[in-house]
Order: C-alpha cells, then structure tokens, then sequence
C-alpha cells in the first residue's frame, strides 16, 4: 500500500543514518484455517507478500542498507510486536491508514495495538493530505 511504501522510504532513511540493519515483515491477516480452505488464494497472497518484501530488500541493497525479510500469517499487530522482541529492534517504524469513524471502530487500528503492545519505540508515518 502507499501507507507501507511511505513507511519503508522513512525506514530506509533512518537505517542509513544510524548504518542499521532494516526488518521488513510483511503479515498475511487471515483467519486461521485460511489456507487450507482457500489454499490457491492463500499461495497468491503470499506470492504477493514474498515480492513486496523482495522488492524492499533490493531497494535496501541498492542504498547500501542491509535487510531482512520475513512473511508470516496471523494477526497483524502481534506478529510486529513479536519479530521486534524476537530480533531486539531498536524502534518499529509503521505506515499508518488514519481511519476514522465507523470504519475503526470495526476494525480497530493496528497502530494502536502495535503501540500498546511493543517493547520498543514505535514511529507513525502518515501520508501528507
């Protein structure tokens, strides 16, 4: 999504500042048993997932920044919160949708968990309206 490119190019910036290496982890958000009900769609999906991730880390490379990648199923904001504990990260760096009104309240903000539930510092990227 754009959320996520303007998330990465922030990323981006502050590995190279701080020479840090770069975690690009990309969830597939379904419900469990997803895959083995819908397996074509499940492998599409995360086809997609791998290629977005793969094109990050070549972008990375092309900057000078090392990168890795991850692409996990399950809920959005746990997986974040778990590979930053897993890997120690010194901050995550998020894209963030700004949804208002009805729409978060249905379907809460993963920002929201993300920030509630990290151990670490968490930096909102928000488009500019």
């Amino acid at each position: 999504s754009r959320y996520s490119k303007a998330a990465l190019e922030r990323a981006l910036a502050l590995a190279r500042d701080f020479q840090s290496e770069l975690l690009v982890l990309s969830v597939m958000d379904a419900p469990p048993g997803f895959g083995q009900e819908a397996p074509q769609v499940a492998t599409e999906i995360l086809g997609g997932l791998r290629k977005l991730v793969q094109d990050a880390a070549r972008k990375a490379a092309s900057q000078g920044v090392e990168c890795r990648t991850w692409v996990w199923e399950g809920s959005v904001y746990r997986s974040i919160v778990e590979l930053a504990r897993m890997e120690q990260a010194g901050f995550i760096v998020l894209g963030s949708h700004g949804r208002t009104g009805l729409k978060r309240l249905l379907m809460g903000s993963v920002t929201e968990r993300v920030i509630g539930h990290a151990g670490c510092p968490v930096l909102v990227v928000k488009l500019k309206r």
